[in-house]
């Protein structure tokens, strides 16, 4: 696995590897993020992880950028040298996170039809059924991209986003599927909705989701959603 390190703004680098994106780059990519917050801890203000990258974020008072970019390609190039044949380990900090789910969403015909399923029942089982991780955290706060979706379920966007899709709802696309913490415009197909809240600010955490962290969803019938409904996800 190769990388490329650019600037990213005044006060960032942006550092992309060519592995495809997975369950163990992910999980490789928290590893290298946590030594890597120890190694620099001095002069990093932040990390962030993406699905094939680090966005670091640095204190422009004790480094500059050029020396901060051969530090960095030499300790990223010593890493992967290092952790070449080793397995990386999952990231099961905060334990696996269970999500209910009524499966009552409005696509659920049209993604059966689309993946050749023979109805949405399939489609439930598929998704309930997948072992999720959570790929990156972006686009809206605590929204989180969960990859593992079951290929049989692999479907682009909607050619038509919606204006707003409601809080809670269980979607997919392009290989991924998301929960929406927030109300908001989105193009996902909407297979569900979860009755817990995914992010609130005034908690700690603020949302139950962070990079790495494995995830599964199980099905629950109305009364389950009424009985859960706006309850923390932890």
């Amino acid at each position: 696995m190769s990388f490329v390190i650019e600037s990213a703004g005044v006060d960032a680098l942006h550092v992309e590897f060519t592995a495809a994106p997975s369950a163990a780059l992910t999980a490789q990519l928290c590893q290298m993020a946590a030594q890597l917050e120890q190694q620099f801890k001095a002069i990093l203000l932040d990390i962030t992880i993406g699905w094939d990258s680090l966005l670091i974020q640095y204190d422009m008072q004790r480094v500059g950028y050029s020396e901060l970019y051969d530090r960095l390609m030499q300790w990223c190039t010593q890493w992967l040298e290092q952790s070449t044949g080793v397995e990386p380990a999952a990231v099961n900090a905060s334990g696996e996170l269970a999500l209910p789910v009524l499966y009552d969403g409005e696509d659920l015909e049209e993604v059966a039809r689309h993946c050749g399923l023979a109805s949405a029942a399939d489609v439930i089982a598929l998704h309930s059924s997948s072992a999720f991780y959570v790929g990156a955290i972006g686009f809206a706060p605590g929204f989180a991209y969960l990859g593992g979706l079951d290929e049989r379920l692999t479907l682009p966007r909607r050619s038509s986003p919606r204006a707003r899709v409601p809080a809670g709802s269980v979607a997919i696309a392009a290989g991924q599927s998301a929960l929406y913490p927030q109300a908001s415009p989105g193009g996902w197909h909407l297979l569900g909705r979860c009755p817990l809240a995914l992010f609130d600010p005034a908690a700690q955490p603020m949302s139950p989701f962070h990079v790495g962290r494995q995830v599964r969803c199980y099905p629950i019938d109305e009364a389950e959603f009424q009985a859960l409904q706006g309850r923390l996800a932890v």
